[in-house]
C-alpha cells in the first residue's frame, strides 16, 4: 500500500472509531443519567490529562507506541464517578491533553475515540461482575481486575487495527509482540488504581500524597525508558558509524546503512545517491528509485536538509545533500514515515548530521580507491615478472648469493618434481642434484657453471646437464646461469633458466638409430638378393630347374619383406600427413586374421593358432585390419619362439581380437612406450629385428577406426594384445563354426 493509500486508509478508520465513539460515550451517559462527578474524580479526571502529557513510550518495528497509567485512572472513576459519566471523563481528559500537545488531528481523534469505547467497554464489565455493589470487597476487587482487562484488551484491539493500516503488519503479530509490554502495564496499573481507591474511600485528602507518589514514579520510568531510549539510538549511531566504515565492502553495506538510517527515522525506505570518481552511484533500501528521484535530485541541487509534508507535499520524505568541503557530493533521504506524524526538527537535524558523515566518508573512499589503483598498478608491475615466471614453460629458480633458493616457477616444478614449498630458502644442492655431460655430480664446492655464476661469471652460451627428478628419472636440461648485480655491482645472486631436453635427446638417437636400422634392414634383404642373383647369372647351367625355382622362391621373399618395409615407411608418412583415407564395410575378423599370419609366416611355417567364431565380423576398413592384425602377429612371432594363439570374441557392441605369445614379456614400464615410433624392446646388441614401426602403426590405424589397442603383460609370462573395434553383423561361412578351432 503506498503512503497515500495507507493514509487515507487510517483516515477512514478513524473517522469510523470517532463516530462510534461519540455514539458510545453519548449513549452511555444519556442511558445512565447524567449526575455530576464528585470532586475526587474530577482530581482523577486531572491525573489523567497529566499523565497523557508525559507518556511511557517504546519503539517497535521503527515506531513508537505510548503508554500511560490511564488504566489506574479508569479503575478509581469507576470506584469515584457514575458509571455513564466515566467514560466522558476519559475522552475529555485525553482529547485536552493532547490539543494541547499540538498533536495531529487524526491522532488525536484517535485517541479520544479509543480511551471513549475502551472506558465504556470497562465500565459494562464492571458493571456486571459487581451487579451495583462495588463496595463488596471481593466482587469489587474482581470487577476492577475485569475492568481493567477489557480496558487493556479493547484498546490494545483497536491499536493493532491501526498498525496494520500504517505498517501492513498482521493483527495477530501485532498482539502477540505487544502483549508483553501491555501484560506489565496492565498489572501495575490495576495495583495503583485500586491503592488509589482504598485510599480515597477512607481518608480522601490522602489521595493527593497517593497522586504525587504515583506522579514521581510516573516520571522517573519515564527518565528511565528515556535513558533506554538514548542508549539505543547511541547504539544505533555507533553500528551506523561502523557501516559508514564498510561502505568499501560492497552494496550489502550501503544496505545495511540505509536500513538503519530509516529505522532511525522511523522509516519505511532509505536512498542515497553517490559521485565516486564521477560516476553516480544510486542505492535504495525499502522503496524504488522512481519515487526518491525527485527527492534527491532536490537534495542536491542545495545546500541545507528539508522536510517535505504528506498532505502538503504529497509525500513525506527527508533529505539532506552531501556536502564536503563546499563541494555537492550525493544525498541522502528517508521517505514514508511509519504513524501519521511528521517528522521533528530532531530527525531534520539527524539526516544532516548523518549527511555530513556519509559526504566525509564518500571523499575517504574516493581517496581509497584512488591508494587502492595506485597501489594495484605497482601490484601489476611487480608482478608481471611472477606472471611471466609462473607462465613460462622452462624451469626458471632465482639463487642468492648464499646459493639458497628464492624464487622457483611452475616450470621448475614439472621438471624437477619439487614443489615450491619444498624448495625455497633451502640450499640449491639440496633441492638439485645436476650432472654433467661426464656423467660427474656438481657440488657446492666445486669448479662448475654454478658455482662461477654465483660469483659474478656470465656464461652466454647454454650448457648440457643432467638432472634428477624427484620419481628418480634423469632429465637432460639445457641451462644458462646469469648473475644478479645491485645497483651498486655487488653480487645478489644468479637465475637459472632451464629447458627439458629430454625428448629431444631421446628424438636425435632414435633418428640415428632409425637410420642404422633401416639401413640394416634395407641391406638384411639385399644381401642374399645380390647372391642369389649373382648365382644365376654365373651358374645357372649348372642349376636344376627344382635349384632355380627355390631362387627365385627365396628372391620373392626378400623382395616383400623390402616391400613391407618401404610400405611402413610410407604409411607413416601418409598418417603424419593425414592422408591416409579409410572405408567402412563388413570385415570378416577369421579371414583378415587367415590373411595377416600367412603374410608373416615363412613357407611351410606354422606357428599361430586361430581360436573363435568364424562368423564374427567387424565395421571397419579391411585393409586396415589386416595390417594391424598383421603387425600384432609379426611382434609376436619376433619375441616367441613358441605359438602365436589368436581368439576372436565378441563382448557386447564389440569384437576382439586377443594375440597372446609365449615370449620373454613386456616390463610395465615399457608398456607405454612400445606404441612410439623407433622404439624397441632390449638393448642395441639383443634387439629383434625391424625397425619399430609395426606397433606405432597398428595404434595409429586403430585410432582412426575408432577402436582401441591394449596389452596384458608382465616380465616372463609372455604377452597378449588385445584390439577391439565395433562389432559388425555375422559374415557367410562354408565351413561349420564348430570346424574354427585350430
Amino acid at each position: 500500500m503506498s503512503e497515500v493509500g495507507s493514509r487515507r486508509s487510517v483516515a477512514t478508520y478513524v473517522t469510523l472509531l470517532s463516530v462510534v465513539g461519540a455514539v458510545v460515550v453519548g449513549g452511555g451517559a444519556a442511558f445512565a443519567g447524567w449526575r455530576w462527578p464528585s470532586w475526587i474524580a474530577l482530581v482523577l479526571a486531572s491525573f489523567a490529562f497529566l499523565t497523557a502529557r508525559v507518556p511511557l513510550r517504546f519503539q517497535r518495528r521503527g515506531g513508537a507506541q505510548a503508554h500511560t497509567i490511564d488504566e489506574a485512572v479508569v479503575v478509581g472513576l469507576l470506584w469515584t464517578a457514575p458509571l455513564g459519566v466515566v467514560p466522558a471523563l476519559m475522552a475529555l481528559a485525553v482529547s485536552v491533553a493532547h490539543v494541547a500537545l499540538r498533536h495531529d488531528r487524526i491522532k488525536i481523534a484517535y485517541n479520544a475515540a479509543s480511551t471513549g469505547i475502551s472506558t465504556f467497554a470497562a465500565a459494562v464489565a464492571f458493571s456486571a461482575v459487581t451487579s451495583g455493589q462495588p463496595f463488596d470487597t471481593l466482587r469489587g476487587v474482581l470487577g476492577t481486575v475485569v475492568a481493567a482487562g477489557v480496558y487493556n484488551a479493547v484498546g490494545l484491539a483497536l491499536l493493532a487495527v491501526l498498525f496494520t493500516r500504517l505498517q501492513g503488519s498482521t493483527f495477530r503479530g501485532f498482539v502477540r509482540d505487544s502483549a508483553g509490554v501491555n501484560g506489565v502495564t496492565w498489572l501495575a496499573n490495576v495495583a495503583l488504581g485500586i491503592l488509589m481507591v482504598v485510599v480515597a474511600l477512607h481518608e480522601p485528602w490522602a489521595l493527593a500524597a497517593v497522586l504525587l507518589v504515583g506522579i514521581g514514579l510516573h516520571l522517573g520510568f519515564r527518565g528511565y525508558v528515556a535513558a533506554v531510549d538514548d542508549r539505543r539510538r547511541m547504539r544505533g549511531m555507533l553500528e551506523l558509524t561502523r557501516t559508514l566504515a564498510d561502505f568499501t565492502a560492497g552494496p550489502s553495506a550501503f544496505d545495511r546503512f540505509l536500513e538503519q538510517v530509516a529505522a532511525a527515522h522511523q522509516a519505511r525506505g532509505a536512498a542515497l545517491r553517490l559521485w565516486v570518481d564521477g560516476e553516480e552511484e544510486l542505492h535504495v533500501w525499502g522503496t524504488t528509485s522512481e519515487e526518491v528521484a525527485p527527492v534527491l535530485s532536490r537534495a542536491t541541487t542545495g545546500i541545507e536538509a528539508f522536510r517535505l509534508d504528506l498532505e502538503s507535499d504529497g509525500m513525506a520524505a527527508l533529505a539532506a545533500p552531501l556536502v564536503h568541503k563546499g563541494e555537492v557530493a550525493g544525498s541522502l533521504a528517508v521517505v514514508h514515515r511509519y504513524g501519521v506524524e511528521p517528522w521533528t526538527d530532531d530527525a531534520l537535524t539527524l539526516i544532516s548530521a548523518l549527511a555530513t558523515e556519509v559526504a566525509v566518508t564518500a571523499h575517504n573512499i574516493e581517496l581509497f580507491k584512488q591508494v587502492e589503483r595506485e597501489r594495484a598498478r605497482w601490484a601489476e608491475e611487480s608482478t608481471k615478472l611472477n606472471d611471466i615466471l609462473g607462465a613460462a614453460s622452462d624451469g626458471i629458480a632465482m639463487l642468492d648469493a648464499s646459493g639458497e633458493i628464492v624464487s622457483w616457477n611452475p616450470g621448475m616444478s614439472a621438471l624437477t618434481g619439487v614443489e615450491a614449498g619444498h624448495a625455497l630458502n633451502k640450499p640449491w644442492w639440496t633441492v638439485l642434484r645436476v650432472r654433467d655431460l661426464e656423467g660427474d655430480d656438481l657440488l657446492p664446492e666445486g669448479d662448475h657453471v654454478v658455482t662461477s655464476a654465483l660469483a659474478g661469471d656470465r656464461h652466454g652460451d647454454p650448457v648440457s646437464v643432467q638432472v634428477l627428478r624427484r620419481d628418480g628419472q634423469w632429465r637432460w636440461v639445457r641451462a644458462t646461469f646469469s648473475p644478479l648485480l645491485s645497483e651498486d655491482g655487488d653480487i645478489d645472486g644468479t637465475v637459472m633458466v632451464a629447458r627439458d631436453v629430454t625428448a629431444e635427446r631421446e628424438v636425435e638417437e632414435l633418428k640415428a638409430d632409425f637410420v642404422a636400422t633401416v639401413s640394416h634392414e634395407l641391406r638384411t634383404p639385399l644381401t642374399p638378393l645380390k647372391g642369389f642373383l649373382a648365382t644365376v647369372r654365373q651358374r645357372s647351367d649348372l642349376l636344376t630347374p627344382d635349384q632355380i625355382a627355390m631362387l627365385h622362391e627365396s628372391m620373392e621373399s626378400q623382395v616383400l619383406r623390402l616391400e613391407r618395409l618401404v610400405n611402413d615407411l610410407l604409411v607413416v608418412a601418409d598418417l603424419d600427413r593425414g592422408r591416409v583415407r579409410f572405408g567402412r564395410e563388413l570385415v570378416g575378423l577369421h579371414d583378415a586374421v587367415e590373411l595377416a599370419s600367412a603374410e608373416e609366416q615363412d613357407h611351410g611355417e606354422d606357428r599361430v593358432r586361430i581360436v573363435g567364431d568364424r562368423r564374427l565380423a567387424a565395421a571397419a576398413d579391411g585393409n586396415a585390419v589386416v595390417r594391424i592384425v598383421r603387425a600384432l602377429i609379426s611382434n609376436a612371432l619376433k619375441h616367441s619362439d613358441g605359438l602365436v594363439r589368436v581368439e576372436l570374441a565378441r563382448e557386447g557392441h564389440e569384437v576382439t581380437v586377443r594375440v597372446a605369445d609365449e615370449g620373454p614379456g613386456i616390463p610395465p614400464w615399457e608398456q607405454e612406450r612400445i606404441f612410439q615410433r623407433f622404439h624397441r624392446l632390449g638393448d642395441h646388441l639383443h634387439r629383434t629385428q625391424g625397425p619399430g614401426l609395426g606397433l606405432s602403426i597398428a595404434k595409429a590405424l586403430t585410432d582412426h577406426l575408432g577402436g582401441t589397442i591394449e596389452v596384458d603383460s608382465d616380465v616372463g609370462r609372455g604377452a597378449t594384445f588385445v584390439l577391439r573395434l565395433r562389432a559388425a553383423g555375422p559374415v557367410p561361412v562354408s565351413e561349420p563354426s564348430s570346424a574354427d578351432v585350430g
